[in-house]
């Protein structure tokens, strides 16, 4: 388990500007506490006599001669940013998960003359939030960030000077403002806002420089709710702005924009029709987009840049059935790091200096599940009850009867991304599906008449993600593996609501929390894998984390005949009192809240017909709770009293409460972390039937077993 769930020996690395060093993520010395050290990288020669090997670097060259950099005892540092210059890192942390973050520098002269650096607090105000932080290339010693020091509920654009330590207040929120958009002179040029009113989103610029209390601001477009959009930042020139948009179309389609009056589109650069943009990478000298990638079930990049298309395709081919990121590049572009992952196995990061190829092996975060076989998540499509396609990811355990390759009538028609989309001028293409290599092809994907179910009858964990606007991905998950060690089949389900797939597939979910469509799409995927011989029906558990939370509650309460047990990580159980319980800070965005939700506050009604609280006496089912004790988002109350109304109502139902004192909206800690997994090991286990690790004893953790509220 410790492999799984544990401290990773290192990971989260980071190239330095000048492209000679390597800030990376590990845990200190004689601790599980995550710190950030940095290495420096050997010369070129040294790498090529490392081309083609298994070991990468760290294994082959330690780091006992790396020099940390952070010294945290606690919570750990695990994001952190290297200054343009190289001259620091910096970095945002809160307290015990209250996530009221202070943004901290570490100057790295002292550390380079072998002293222990100093971390300096430059946002140094109780209990204040630090949102975002903004870098530039050619100012590298200064730092825009966005706080609420003056009001909790608005967050104020300020300047902070690195040398002197001053911080100024530059823009007083006039509006709702959200994000922020600074031009090439690291200039603030446009910002984007909501009205609560309505729920749209507008964008503001500036046509001239000058004091931005009093500058002038002019209206550029307004996206009505219900339209998906993201600004991406402005061109060099400053006359241009990048967009990912959904106005007039399904997915968002990656624009650039006229900034005068009218906003017209001047380019459309890359768009998908299955899949919404998931990611853009911008020439940091150019400002224009050189690659954007498309995520439907695994991630496809489209290369907009010509010079890169060649390399592109290399890389990619340089690892087949592994996704490939840019992780990061030296300023001067010669030297690229690059992240290697898929979904049973641990990722792996590469150096490639330009024209040295092959790339070369730095380090995998954790080498030791090396010798280990983990089990590969299949991407699949289940048809939901009124028709409507559901991306999802299916994950078998290794045992002897369970096949490597799903049937095609099983799996559905998962599109093939590849030759699907639009960019760089080209039309769009066929759209094609990925065929299974086995020879059944003749069936829809909930496995009607003509696809012989699999007999596989497996105990089974749904898991639930997040957001709810968010999205599962497939990728090397430490939960899918423990419970796929542990011989469950996992099942996690891109719900209607989910991010990433179009704004018909999102707006769907609107209105159907509890009750709605977006939990009967998790009934519909349980049933899928029951009718197709993968789950038994007497064994199936739900699980997940905020949202998937309320859905494990949801589904023990809305289906109790469906779940043998359910777990509730930070979870909501009274709606009403989650809304009313927010953040000041994210009144911004409340009626986004109320439009995607509904109004469970003014109505008492229908708060109680989709929150679990009211429906306890429903509940025939084993529970376990897990709940930080700072989280700001689902408060303790919301775990408390699911916790006290279960025990009431049933009295001998093994309801189990986990408490992390220093803990907010999910676990930082590694030791935490651990905790956690065992207890969800032994109750899988205790319900399910499924195997059960060595008993270990985390003594790091912070754990307390609630019995009383």
């Amino acid at each position: 388990m410790p492999l799984l769930m544990g401290t990773a020996n290192y990971t989260n690395p980071s190239l330095s500007p000048d492209g000679k060093y390597l800030a990376y993520v590990g845990p200190s010395k004689g601790s599980s506490v995550y710190n950030v050290f940095i290495k420096q990288l050997p010369p070129a020669s040294r790498f090529a006599s490392l081309a083609g090997k298994h070991q990468g670097l760290f294994e082959t060259e330690g780091t006992a001669g790396d020099k940390q950099v952070t010294f945290d005892k606690k919570r750990g540092v695990t994001s952190y940013f290297w200054l343009w210059d190289g001259s620091g890192i910096i970095y945002q942390q809160d307290a015990d998960g209250d996530e009221k973050y202070h943004l901290y520098l570490v100057p790295l002269q002292s550390l380079m003359a072998g002293q222990r650096p100093k971390v300096k607090d430059l946002t140094s105000f109780k209990g204040v939030r630090v949102d975002e932080v903004f870098r530039d290339k050619d100012h590298p010693r200064q730092v825009y960030v966005t706080m609420n020091k003056d009001n909790p509920a608005r967050f104020d654009l300020h300047r902070i000077d690195l040398d002197s330590g001053k911080v100024e207040r530059m823009l007083v929120n006039p509006d709702p403002i959200i994000y922020w958009y600074f031009d090439s002179n690291f200039t603030l040029k446009g910002v984007l806002s909501y009205n609560n009113s309505d729920g749209s989103k507008y964008m503001l610029v500036r046509d001239k420089p000058g004091n931005y209390n009093t500058s002038s601001w002019r209206r550029l477009f307004t996206w009505s709710f219900g339209d998906d959009g993201q600004v991406l930042g402005f061109n060099k020139a400053g006359d241009q702005l990048f967009v990912a948009s959904s106005v007039g179309r399904d997915t968002t389609e990656v624009q650039a924009i006229s900034i005068q009056p009218g906003a017209t589109v001047l380019r459309r650069i890359a768009s998908n029709p299955y899949a919404d943009m998931d990611d853009v990478i911008f020439d940091s000298d150019t400002w224009e987009p050189q690659m954007v990638a498309f995520n439907y079930h695994k991630s496809q990049w489209t290369i907009i840049d010509p010079a890169l298309k060649a390399l592109g395709t290399r890389l990619e081919e340089f690892k087949p059935g592994f996704e490939v990121e840019l992780a990061g590049r030296s300023k001067d572009r010669q030297t690229l790091l690059l992240r290697y992952s898929n979904s049973n196995s641990s990722p792996s990061w590469y150096l490639y200096r330009q024209g040295k190829w092959p790339p070369v092996l730095l380090l995998e975060d954790r080498p030791e599940l090396r010798p280990y076989s983990l089990a590969a998540s299949r991407p699949v499509v289940i048809t939901a009850r009124d028709g409507l396609q559901l991306p999802a990811y299916l994950t078998l355990p290794i045992l002897p009867a369970v096949p490597k390759d799903l049937p095609a009538c099983i799996a559905g028609p998962v599109p093939d991304l590849r030759g699907a989309g639009t960019g760089a001028g080209k039309p769009p293409a066929q759209i094609t599906t990925e065929r299974s290599s086995s020879s059944s092809s003749s069936s829809s994907s909930s496995g009607k008449p003509s696809c012989k179910p699999l007999q596989l009858q497996l105990p089974m964990v749904l898991l639930v993600h997040g957001g709810p606007w968010a999205r599962d991905y497939w990728d090397t998950n430490s939960q899918v593996q423990m419970a796929s060690n542990r011989g469950y089949a996992v099942l996690q389900v891109n719900f209607r609501g989910s991010t990433g797939f179009g704004k018909r597939f999102l707006n769907l979910g609107n209105g159907q929390w509890g009750v709605g469509t977006m939990q009967q799409d998790l009934t519909d995927a349980v049933q899928w894998a029951i009718k197709n011989g993968i789950a038994d029906p007497k064994r199936i558990c739900i699980a997940g984390g905020s949202y998937g939370g309320y859905a494990a509650l949801a589904g023990l309460t809305f289906t109790p005949n469906l779940y043998k047990c359910g777990i509730d990580m930070y979870g909501i159980s009274n709606v009403a009192t989650t809304m009313k319980a927010m953040p000041p800070y994210w009144g911004v965005i409340r009626f986004r809240f109320y439009k995607r939700i509904g109004d469970p506050v003014s109505n008492a009604t229908y708060n109680q017909q989709i929150s679990p609280l009211f429906h306890v006496d429903k509940i025939r089912s084993p529970l376990m709770i897990g709940q930080g004790a700072n989280d700001p988002r689902v408060i303790k109350r919301e775990a408390d009293q699911i916790y006290k109304a279960v025990k009431q109502r049933h009295p001998n139902m093994d309801v189990e409460y986990v408490l992390y004192p220093d803990e907010g909206h999910g676990w930082m800690r590694p030791d935490n972390k651990l905790d956690w997994a065992l207890r969800m090991e032994r109750f899988y286990a205790r319900h399910l039937g499924g195997r059960v690790g060595p008993d270990i004893q985390v003594r790091g953790s912070s754990a307390q077993l609630i019995t009383k509220v």
